[in-house]
């Protein structure tokens, strides 16, 4: 027995078959007679393959490479050594802080100060209190006690009634003070020596002769002197004491008046006589006086005397120490 290869569908069969046994039960399935058996291997058609699917892959693979790339794109580059770009834009300047030149602009700072430390005035009166120094340039007025004193934001300052008050001037964290004693005018002590001396002296000589000649010579001299002296014994009544900030006033008690503060140093000087000024302190250890005039304040709270001797004249100074 040999096989033998159909020419019309490609099988082997054996030749002890007259026809091919495929072909036949392949025409005997088409119709309808029997059903086709598994035994012959039919070749199945392959499907084209379609284009679709890869396309739709690679459009997911890009799209999810663009979002990563945004919002991770720094992070990545820095893992292979990449540098990071300038957030700042081309066209946009970067903005350059200046140097801190605050302390340069700053006026510098000197002590607050008043032309007056101690004033006495009569009521009705006014005075202006001059302030130098300090912080700035606004000064603040204030009154201890506003029935005595008012003080103006200028620092005019008008006594109201008998008393003493402090006017108090601030400037930033720094103060100075000026007390103040209201109290009527005090009577002057002025002593007059009126001395007049009128000398009249009256000459009259008549001759009569028998020619009837008539001579009168009359003399009258006449000498008034007028001599005026005001004096308050060894006091020198015509000097004045003066600081830096002007000229002290004088309390009731005829003594000039003056403020200091513990450690504070005031030069003094005497106008008004001739001659050399010797100082001295009644309690060195309130306040001491140079030689030059110069006033220290050594013990706060307390007051003492200093004296200026000009010849046999004296001034008193009372110092009342802060």
């Amino acid at each position: 027995m040999s096989l033998i290869k159909c020419k019309k569908c490609g099988e082997m069969f054996s030749d002890s078959y007259k026809t091919c046994p495929f072909c036949a039960e392949d025409e005997e399935y088409y119709n309808g007679k029997v059903k086709k058996r598994g035994h012959r291997q039919v070749e199945k058609k392959k499907k084209t393959p379609s284009v679709i699917g890869p396309v739709l892959v690679l459009v997911l693979v890009l799209l999810a490479a663009v979002l990563v790339w945004t919002f991770a794109g720094d992070t990545i580059k820095g893992w292979f050594g990449g540098k990071e770009p300038d957030s700042t834009p081309d066209n946009q300047q970067q903005v350059v802080t200046p140097p801190d030149n605050d302390k340069d602009d700053q006026p510098e700072t000197t002590e607050l100060k008043l032309n007056h430390l101690t004033l006495i005035m009569a009521p009705g009166a006014t005075e202006k209190l001059t302030a130098t120094g300090g912080s700035g340039e606004t000064y603040q007025w204030i009154t201890s006690d506003s029935g005595v004193l008012k003080v103006a934001d200028d620092g005019t300052v008008t006594a109201i009634a008998e008393g003493s008050a402090v006017v108090t001037v601030t400037c930033g964290e720094e103060s100075a003070a000026c007390a103040i004693t209201v109290k009527e005018n005090a009577d002057s002590n002025t002593n007059t020596n009126t001395n007049t001396n009128t000398n009249t002296n009256t000459n009259t000589n008549t001759n009569t002769n028998t020619n009837t000649n008539t001579n009168t010579n009359t003399n009258t001299n006449t000498n008034t002197n007028t001599n005026t002296n005001t004096g308050t014994g060894t006091t020198l009544k015509d000097a004045t004491v003066k600081t830096i900030y002007g000229s002290l006033s004088k309390n009731p008690s005829g003594q000039f008046d003056l403020t200091v503060g513990s450690g504070e140093s005031i030069d003094l000087t005497v106008e008004g006589v001739s001659g050399t000024v010797t100082w001295s302190s009644k309690d060195s250890s309130i306040a001491t006086v140079s030689n030059s005039g110069t006033v220290k304040g050594v013990s706060g709270g307390k007051s003492t005397v200093i004296t200026a001797k000009v010849g046999s004249g004296t001034v008193e100074i009372l110092v009342r120490v802060n």
